[in-house]
């Protein structure tokens, strides 16, 4: 998928293979060990700063009915400054949606993109922190059964309850404390990269982060 506004554009690559690869090499100057990178999954949130690009990989918990717990599901950033380039393992509901708003709108193509690179790292990052913020409502929910069920005089059947919602709050937890140390080191980066003018944008992402942070702290006590 590629998207297009004025000087900024939003390639976006699922189950990347070894032609996206070349495609990406073809295009741009990445470095081979990061393509390289690209073609497998990655458990180490980070940014890199590169003479003309960025490399960040960015971690975000989608909760698995099957296990009953929240899962590790990875998006890969590779940013020009005309391009950003988004790499995911399989289907992410943040970055669909997203997608599915900026071809519907020019309004909000112009608004996510119309600006730079730094704007639309900015609203992709956005629009993840507010799953992230979505995905712990089955965590409050399941806290509220457990609350309900032991008002009921239904002890006896809570063990195993208990146990899936508390490995499902530290799963979370896992996965989603390192976002607060990436988007610091994005804000750092960013204004070597993009200058201080994109810092405001970079910043707002940090608090946002910081209400997922503190919910699931919430939810852990």
């Amino acid at each position: 998928m590629t998207i297009i506004k004025d000087r900024t554009t939003w390639i976006d690559i699922v189950h990347p293979t070894r032609a996206d690869v070349e495609f990406l090499r073809s295009q741009h100057h990445f470095h081979q060990l990061i393509l390289d990178e690209l073609l497998q999954f990655s458990n180490r949130s980070r940014v890199e700063l590169y003479d003309d690009y960025l490399f960040m990989t960015y971690h975000v918990p989608v909760y698995n009915h099957a296990h009953r717990t929240s899962q590790r599901t990875e998006i890969d950033f590779l940013i020009t400054k005309g391009t950003v380039v988004t790499v995911r393992y399989g289907e992410l509901e943040a970055i669909d949606a997203l997608i599915d708003d900026l071809n519907a709108s020019a309004a909000r193509r112009y608004q996510a993109l119309g600006g730079s690179t730094a704007v639309a790292t900015y609203h992709i990052l956005q629009a993840l922190i507010a799953f992230s913020l979505r995905q712990l409502r089955h965590i409050e929910k399941n806290i509220e059964s457990v609350s309900s069920q032991i008002f009921r005089g239904r002890e006896h059947r809570l063990l195993e309850h208990i146990t899936h919602v508390k490995r499902d709050v530290l799963d979370y937890r896992l996965i989603s404390r390192p976002q607060k140390i990436v988007l610091k080191s994005l804000v750092k980066v960013g204004a070597q990269f993009w200058g201080t003018k994109p810092k405001i944008y970079l910043d707002d992402l940090l608090g946002d982060n910081e209400k997922v942070q503190q919910y699931i702290e919430n939810y852990l006590e």
